[in-house]
């Protein structure tokens, strides 16, 4: 089967040494490996880094073995600006150019939501040319911006994403397949449906690759006070994008509340983002608040082995559900406290690997750590560990859930072709 996957997001180089494979680059790995021709879509502008790794639209080789086709972007410095807007526009633009003067057409596309803007013309194509298109819901845009605006202004959110509304109805009602990070963002896309048949639609958790945790760096000097105290102090980290939706505030005050209590509680933060300003000048007030900013895969690796819980801190009125994070920290054996409510407090509360606090509320979240504290003390954390890894492995290892993904990809082909 020749493949075109356009995606919107996957650390560059796709496969590098420094970089591990995201979503995108699993699931497209996974079906290279099956024997399929999979060409991988993507901007040259590598959004986690804000940085252009390819300025120009050309084709190149991942050191994986498929092919890329880079589409031309300006790029954009902040995830909320007008100009990454622009972006996401004239990368709609740019794809219709390449595939205008493409002289092969694919047998089946994937593509994702966000972006919507590059979703709606990738289906627009694959319904003109009567191509099955599987579409996944990694983010319910643009019903994330709905949390920005009141009940009372909550209007004024349809009157300003009318045009985002309208491309969210035509990518999903268009779609032969709806696939989704979790149960909460299929059901949301039934929203945007138009009573589409929906027996095709799967759930495929993002899961995480543990191969990435075998290789560790525990020479570098960042990590020498934080050795020195995870012994005894409790040692609670969060490591990923530090935008809007990484409430960091309430990180910072829980450290105050921590702090005046006297209680051997460290928070160790890690990544990139908006919010990296106001956590250098809290690590600075905050003597249990560290900030080590961005980290590579295998500092990362070395971080999960000091220590003793993985944190989720997202703010009120996330519409986020189950995000890779939680995975990666169950890879790890770590116990997981989180502010989300719905499949993740599920998941956390039925399976007993941690907690979930109130989000944007301090005084809980320094009392669940506190708790953990205790619990670490009297010797209690292994259990919670253990049941963390086994449930990683029973149901959120890549291997297995690329696999079922990929198999999935190849039902739908057949059918389609069935019915032609």
């Amino acid at each position: 089967m020749y493949i075109w996957y356009i995606s919107l997001y996957e650390p560059l180089p796709v496969g590098g040494d420094k970089n591990r494979l995201m979503r995108t680059g699993m699931l497209t790995k996974a079906l290279h490996e099956r024997g399929h021709e999979i060409e991988l879509w993507l901007p040259g502008f590598e959004h986690m880094q804000h940085q252009h790794y390819e300025k120009n639209s050309s084709i190149a080789v991942s050191q994986l073995g498929f092919k890329i086709q880079y589409i031309k972007g300006i790029g954009y410095k902040s995830d909320t600006s007008i100009r990454r807007f622009i972006h996401n526009f004239l990368l709609a633009q740019e794809f219709n150019h390449i595939k205008n003067i493409r002289t092969k057409a694919p047998d089946l596309i994937i593509t994702q939501i966000p972006s919507l803007e590059l979703a709606y013309v990738v289906t627009q194509y694959a319904k003109n040319q009567n191509i099955p298109i599987i579409t996944d819901i990694r983010d319910p845009w643009p019903d994330i911006y709905k949390r920005l605006f009141n009940k009372i202004f909550l209007p004024l959110y349809y009157i300003l994403f009318f045009n985002e509304i309208l491309k969210a109805k035509y990518i999903i009602s268009h779609a032969t397949s709806i696939t989704a990070v979790s149960q909460q963002y299929l059901s949301w896309s039934l929203n945007y449906a138009n009573n589409r048949n929906t027996q095709f639609d799967r759930v495929f958790y993002i899961g995480y690759d543990e191969n990435y945790l075998t290789t560790i760096d525990n020479k570098s000097p960042k990590f020498e006070d934080i050795k020195a105290f995870s012994n005894t102090a409790l040692v609670a980290i969060y490591v990923g994008t530090l935008g809007f939706n990484c409430d960091v505030e309430t990180l910072i005050s829980s450290a105050k509340i921590l702090l005046s209590i006297n209680k051997d509680i460290k928070l160790v933060i890690a990544g990139a983002g908006g919010n990296e300003a106001a956590l250098l000048e809290a690590a600075t007030k905050y003597s249990n608040l560290k900030f080590l900013g961005w980290l590579e895969q295998h500092e990362i690796s070395y971080l999960y082995t000091l220590a003793d819980v993985g944190l989720a801190p997202f703010p009120k009125d996330a519409m986020n559900s189950l995000t890779n994070k939680p995975f990666e920290y169950m890879a790890a054996s770590l116990p997981i406290l989180s502010s989300l409510k719905g499949e993740l407090d599920d998941l956390i509360t039925t399976n007993n690997i941690g907690f979930t606090y109130t989000a944007g509320n301090a005084d809980d979240l320094s009392d669940k750590l506190l708790k953990l504290y205790e619990m670490k003390t009297a010797g209690n954390l292994a259990d919670l560990r253990k049941r963390s890894q086994d449930l990683f492995q029973s149901k959120f290892n890549s291997e297995s859930i690329y696999s079922k993904f990929s198999e999935h990809i190849e039902a739908i082909y057949q059918m389609h072709t069935r019915n032609q």
